[in-house]
């Protein structure tokens, strides 16, 4: 508080369900001052309000993201029963999932070969061709990738914030980023 010169503070938790989410913060800078009953009463009123907006909007969010996860499906579902073309199938997946998650910048579809030991890259988007680390034909092998080992052993998605940071990078990404 001494940082931003404030005399005073007055910090109104937002509770959801017997949750608290986060806060509600007023700061006099000014002066020293003591919040009456009744501003600390209108303040939790208003709190209050603000934490059932907050919680309808997440709601609302939460209800939006699996409606377009839904027709996403749908659609996927549509096209997989309409042909028996691999590619055409794998691209048209891509396609769903880039417009799904359109802030991803790569995303491919490798398929393990019989053996179980490589996998070929059989379908690929990239933004731009410089993103591109796997390309559609080519093979790697399973024990050189850590995470799709991980992903391939455990049967369970495997998510990496910042793969940069683990130094953990088989030779193909450690080429990518340099």
């Amino acid at each position: 508080m001494e940082q931003y010169d404030s005399q005073t503070i007055l910090m109104v938790p937002l509770i959801a369900q017997d949750n608290v989410i986060g806060f509600a913060e007023l700061w006099e800078s000014r002066h020293r001052r003591e919040f009456t009953p009744a501003e600390i009463e209108f303040c939790q009123g208003f709190a209050q309000q603000s934490t059932i907006a907050l919680v309808n909007a997440r709601l609302y969010e939460m209800e939006s993201r699996r409606r377009r996860e839904a027709e996403v499906l749908l659609e996927v579902a549509g096209y997989l029963t309409s042909t028996l073309e691999l590619e055409e199938v794998l691209d048209r997946t891509l396609d769903a999932i880039h417009r799904y998650l359109n802030n991803i910048t790569n995303c491919s579809i490798s398929i393990l070969e019989d053996d179980g030991r490589i996998m070929r890259t059989q379908a690929e988007w990239h933004e731009k061709l410089e993103y591109g680390l796997v390309l559609k034909g080519e093979t790697v092998v399973v024990e050189e990738t850590l995470y799709s080992r991980f992903a391939l052993k455990n049967r369970q998605p495997v998510a990496v914030t910042d793969l940069w940071q683990t130094g953990l990078l088989n030779e193909r990404a450690i080429q990518f980023k340099e």
